[in-house]
């Protein structure tokens, strides 16, 4: 018990003098508003998309883009067994962005892709490939982000 918190005390020291700090947690880099002209696709991961850029809207920034999103998701099928039983899932979400700024326009496409292997129960297969859809949304968004800044 005591060489456990000992090592956790060590870690907690060791991780804050450090100069830890998470990719994504500094925004104040990003001085910038996004407005959405058109967004058009798959409707629950342009929903996710927009919910994640709605922490860009500073209205005040002075970095202004117009954004256009396209979607696209499709669920393939990887492998079946010897009966035909549909065994892996590949989940690719394509999304395209059509960014205007200081009327220079540059297409960003950003590609993710995830494997996920079919379960006996549908529900929990449903609610698997939403969580996967909101964790590939949330890095499409943090990528989109960062090339955005670079553009600057």
């Amino acid at each position: 018990m005591n060489k456990k918190f000992i090592l956790i005390i060590f870690i907690l020291f060791f991780i804050t003098n450090c100069g830890f700090q998470p990719i994504y947690s500094n925004n104040e880099n990003s001085n910038i508003y996004l407005k959405i002209n058109n967004i058009e696709g798959d409707r629950e991961i342009n929903n996710l998309i927009k919910q994640n850029l709605t922490r860009y809207q500073k209205t005040d920034a002075k970095n202004k883009f117009d954004l256009e999103i396209f979607t696209d998701f499709k669920k393939m099928v990887l492998s079946k067994n010897t009966s035909g039983v549909i065994v892996n899932y590949r989940l690719i979400i394509s999304t395209k962005f059509e960014v205007d700024f200081k009327g220079n326009k540059k297409t960003i496409i950003i590609t993710e892709k995830f494997d996920i292997n079919k379960d006996s129960n549908l529900f929990e297969e449903k609610n698997y490939e939403k969580q996967i859809k909101r964790n590939l949304s949330n890095l499409i968004t943090q990528r989109f982000i960062t090339q955005l800044v670079s553009l600057q």
